[in-house]
């Protein structure tokens, strides 16, 4: 399969020019200290949706490694970033995060809201590297971003306090527009997914919908889907008020990261399975 354009993190930092010289670790080094058991295997588990032409292609990719989900790491930033502002960001959130997953927080202000999607959504840019093909946020979005930490259009955040024991590592989906009828169409870069975790038994879903060029509006009569609003937990961006923290269990959390671009259970393996080979 061709690459996606935004696939750049062999090289280049995610977020500015540098080498991508430091390992970013989408559970943080915080969080591990919290948690009393640790798994031997991980399994990456993707369900992608792929726009060709007039079909909508169901594509099924499994991979098994050693090692627990949460202690993968992903060379994508360079040490600037992770060590400067993303650092920051970890810092100023993980307390609440703490919080939140505790109980011990059951509402948000508005300036809690907003440093909490910042923090979920530099998570989600560098999971969604862990599948490349579904990486839709560009690279002037990323950088802009770094540079002004201002949250970049078309980015949604929920949020909820967790109370599971299954889930270990992330639900990432998306769909994803080709150009072309052959039996080797090309990727565009523009697509819709959207990215699942728990992290300190909090859970975050993001989205995101690619900025669609005129030319490339339909496909054969298929358009790009919105991003589906309807989700159970309440959303942190844009700003909520008022805003109180649910707790979801590891069924409804699984249930709920389908429900931004309507995925089907029975189109998708739960987050915590292997799905098939």
């Amino acid at each position: 399969m061709p690459k996606n354009p935004q696939y750049r993190h062999y090289r280049q930092c995610l977020f500015c020019s540098q080498e991508a010289n430091s390992r970013e670790h989408f559970y943080p080094e915080w969080a591990k200290a919290l948690l009393t058991e640790f798994y031997p295997y991980r399994s990456h588990s993707l369900d992608s949706f792929e726009v060709r032409g007039t079909e909508v292609q169901k594509v099924t990719s499994v991979k098994v490694r050693t090692g627990d989900a949460r202690s993968s790491p992903i060379k994508v930033v360079c040490s600037t970033c992770n060590e400067g502002w993303m650092s920051k960001l970890q810092d100023q959130n993980k307390e609440i995060i703490i919080a939140i997953g505790e109980q011990r927080k059951v509402t948000l202000s508005d300036e809690e809201q907003l440093s909490l999607s910042k923090w979920a959504i530099m998570t989600s840019m560098v999971i969604e590297y862990f599948h490349p093909n579904l990486a839709f946020s560009t690279f002037e979005e990323r950088e802009g971003f770094a540079e002004t930490g201002d949250i970049p259009v078309n980015w949604v955040v929920w949020l909820a306090a967790f109370k599971g024991e299954l889930w270990t590592g992330h639900n990432h989906f998306g769909k994803h527009m080709f150009v072309g009828h052959t039996d080797q169409p090309q990727p565009t870069g523009i697509g819709i997914q959207s990215t699942a975790w728990v992290v300190a038994d909090t859970f975050f879903l993001t989205a995101r919908r690619s900025e669609v060029p005129p030319q490339f509006e339909y496909y054969g009569g298929e358009k790009l889907p919105e991003i589906n609003m309807s989700v159970q937990i309440p959303k942190i961006w844009s700003i909520s008020n008022p805003l109180n923290i649910p707790v979801v269990d590891d069924e409804t959390a699984d249930n709920i990261s389908r429900a931004p671009l309507q995925v089907a259970q029975r189109d998708s393996r739960r987050a915590w399975e292997k799905g098939q080979e």
